[in-house]
Formats: structure tokens, sequence, C-alpha cells
């Protein structure tokens, strides 16, 4: 009886052995699992991230470009104003060349000229009222563009 007693205890202990083993080889596949999921939660995360940091250049590039044409806007612009300015100018300068009087010894060489001399001197004493006016800057700082009037 002692013999069955032993055998009996040997084959419980095997069986509390083998199911021993069977929950850690449980456990070693559940923790292994676990691992698995947080690689793969890592990974997706920094895929995240790096689509965020694309995603930021991205929109810093476009930022730059705009900018970049705003500034070459503004150039194009204050280069256009610069050019009708000078145009301006010009076509004064020839108004006024061209159409002011010779008097030699009080005499009208240019009839033409004395007739059309109104037109000159008025255009000549406005431009003279206006540049006599204090004049008033108005800036706007989101485009960069300083716009004078008097």
């Amino acid at each position: 009886m002692l013999y069955h007693t032993l055998v009996k205890q040997l084959v419980e202990r095997r069986v509390l052995n083998h199911t021993l083993l069977n929950e850690r080889r449980v456990l070693n596949h559940t923790l292994v699992n676990q691992q698995v999921e947080r690689r793969v939660l890592y990974h997706t995360l920094v895929n995240q991230l790096v689509e965020r940091r694309v995603l930021y250049h991205t929109l810093v590039n476009q930022l730059v470009e705009r900018r970049v044409l705003n500034h070459t806007l503004v150039n194009e612009r204050r280069m256009l104003n610069h050019t009708l300015v000078n145009q301006l100018v010009e076509r004064m300068l020839s108004v006024g060349a061209r159409l002011a009087p010779r008097y030699r010894s009080s005499h009208v060489v240019d009839a033409a000229a004395r007739a059309s001399d109104v037109l000159a001197v008025g255009l000549h004493v406005t431009l003279l009222e206006v540049r006599c006016k204090p004049m008033h800057v108005l800036q706007h700082t989101h485009q960069t563009v300083i716009f004078y009037t008097y």
C-alpha cells in the first residue's frame, strides 16, 4: 500500500509539474504577444511622428514659397510704380520742354507753344501745390507695402 501511495504521489507531482510547465508556457506566450503588441504600437507611433514631421516640413515649405512669391509680387509692384512714376516724370518734362515759349527779344518764336503754354503752366502749378502739402505715410505691415499720400 505504501508503494501505491508513493506511486500515486509521484504521478500527482508529474501532473502538477506538467500543469505548471503548461502555465509557464502560456504565460511566456502571453508575454511575448504583449511585447509584440507593444513593438507594433511603438512602430505605429513612430510612423505617425514621421508623418507629422513630413507634414510640418511640407507646410513650412509652402509658407516659405508663399513668402517668396509675396516678396516677388511686392518687388514687381514697386518696380511697376517706379516705372510709372518715371514715365510720368519723363512725360511731364517733355511736355514742359516741348511747350515752353521761346522769347527772343520779346518775340514768340513758336506760336503753338505760346497757345499751349497754359497747359504746361497749369500742370506745373498743380504739381507744385501737391508737392507742398505735408506727406502722410500709410503702412500696411502685413504685406510690407508703404503708400505715400499727399
